[in-house]
């Protein structure tokens, strides 16, 4: 199976999905889209592991979800995109230790902080902004170990 990301171009929302053609799947989500659409990435997947991959990917990304698979861009999900370019992607759902891309934790981070950023605008609790700082403070501590791997 093919994990992909198509984008609405030139910046638009990110498709995120599995299919076992990526052109057809591209031509099928076009004829319901105003906009071009674009393969922004795509990789294979053992057909046993798809689901998994695909869902794992979405948890990333969740705090970015619009509705359905589509997902708003973010210089993250580039980022991530770029890693697994580079790294790749590994998926060992029934091994006891589960291997994915560098950055699972800082994805994991990203989406926490980025709750506690939506949490804190909408209910107006000032009481959160420290632990909003500590967060942010950790999410940037990580980002600059992880560049500097």
């Amino acid at each position: 199976m093919i994990i992909y990301f198509i984008q609405e171009e030139p910046d638009g929302p990110v498709k995120i999905g599995q299919t076992g053609n990526v052109v057809n799947r591209l031509t099928s989500i076009q004829t319901s889209c105003s906009r071009q659409l674009k393969v922004l990435f795509c990789f294979e997947v053992p057909d046993e592991k798809a689901n998994y991959a695909e869902y794992h990917i979405h948890q990333c990304f969740k705090n970015r979800r619009m509705k359905g698979e589509w997902y708003s861009p973010c210089p993250y999900l580039y980022d991530y995109i770029k890693r697994i370019e580079e790294k790749g992607f590994f998926v060992n759902p029934l091994d006891e230790e589960e291997e994915y891309i560098a950055g699972d934790q800082f994805s994991s981070l990203y989406n926490q902080t980025f709750q506690l950023i939506e949490d804190t605008v909408k209910y107006g609790d000032i009481r959160r902004i420290n632990d909003l700082v500590d967060d942010l403070r950790e999410l940037l501590d990580y980002a600059k170990t992880a560049h500097r791997n």
